[in-house]
């Protein structure tokens, strides 16, 4: 065994360099090269009983190399087809992703209430046999809401109407009517809250003064909620700046640093710079989806950004 290292290493030293020059004119890359002549004398040394000495070393050696450098370029042809086939289905998806978002987007523009003042014309209030209370909208409305709270045996609701842009365009709701259930026992008023900053109408009922001058005013949930976001971006930053030769943490960082660069992409894409709504719930629905695809389509647009420096680099090295 030892003679037969002692031959193989003498065999290693003389054929080396010729198989390296070879192997670096076959593949024009010095490092490829260097990694494939030490994988052909590990080869031509578990195969060197199958020699018989029909050629010459030299030739011998050179084939195998020829074998593993056609396997190397074979090999870096599925991983690059592979490569290509990922980089393709993440542009499908970004693609996809965006046209999502900017649908969602404009759908939640178009979808957004525009708030009746009141009006004689609005709609029309009738009592039923029953007791029953029926509020006919006016065609122009698309849209209502109601809601109901006790003050003492006092029933008070409020309502507002609406429409909007997509239902002046493209659709049709039909009459809109609103029916609410009476015992004639319980006292009820109903106000119609103008969203505009003017004071609530009564338009059923009687004035017990118990909502006098009563403004309905927009709710102001999605300035805190920005500024959370901005605040939690600092503070990654921030962490980014200070762990920045921790990679395993910088991974991580990077992909939380997304969620709140999204929620206010998705903040400023749909209510702009206002922070005020009367429709606030239908409004966060609307941000949180459209920041999820943002979040989506930051991360697949961030990955084939590092696969395009990859194979910049690639080249540059070849």
């Amino acid at each position: 065994m030892a003679g037969f290292e002692e031959e193989f290493e003498k065999i290693y030293i003389k054929y080396f360099n010729d198989v390296f020059l070879f192997l670096k004119k076959l593949s024009k890359d010095e490092s490829i090269a260097e990694e494939i002549t030490s994988e052909t004398f590990f080869k031509a040394m578990r195969s060197i009983d199958n020699f018989r000495g029909e050629t010459d070393v030299r030739v011998w050696l050179c084939q195998i190399a020829k074998n593993c450098y056609f396997s190397y370029l074979k090999k870096q042809q599925r991983v690059e087809n592979k490569e290509l086939f990922i980089k393709r289905l993440q542009t499908v998806f970004l693609t996809a992703i965006l046209a999502c978002a900017i649908v969602t987007v404009l759908f939640g523009i178009l979808t957004s209430p525009k708030f009746f003042s009141y009006s004689d014309d609005l709609f029309n209030v009738n009592s039923g046999a029953d007791g029953s209370i029926t509020i006919a909208f006016d065609n122009k409305v698309t849209g209502y809401s109601c809601m109901k709270e006790f003050n003492d045996e006092t029933e008070i609701y409020q309502i507002n109407a609406w429409t909007t842009t997509w239902d002046i365009y493209s659709s049709n709701r039909g009459k809109q009517n609103m029916v609410i259930p009476s015992d004639r026992e319980t006292n009820i008023q109903i106000f119609y809250a103008q969203n505009d900053g003017s004071e609530d109408v009564l338009i059923y009922g009687t004035n017990d003064n118990a909502y006098q001058d009563t403004v309905t005013l927009p709710r102001q949930i999605f300035l805190p909620y920005f500024m959370l976001a901005f605040l939690v971006l600092v503070i990654l930053a921030v962490l980014r700046f200070l762990l920045k030769n921790k990679q395993a943490t910088i991974v991580w960082i990077d992909r939380a640093i997304l969620f709140p660069i999204s929620y206010m992409a998705a903040h400023l894409c749909t209510k702009g710079i206002n922070f005020m709504s009367y429709s606030s719930q239908r409004d966060f629905c609307v941000i949180i989806l459209v920041a999820m695809l943002f979040y989506f389509a930051m991360l697949t647009a961030k990955s084939l950004y590092k696969a395009k420096i990859g194979t910049s680099q690639k080249k540059d090295r070849n």
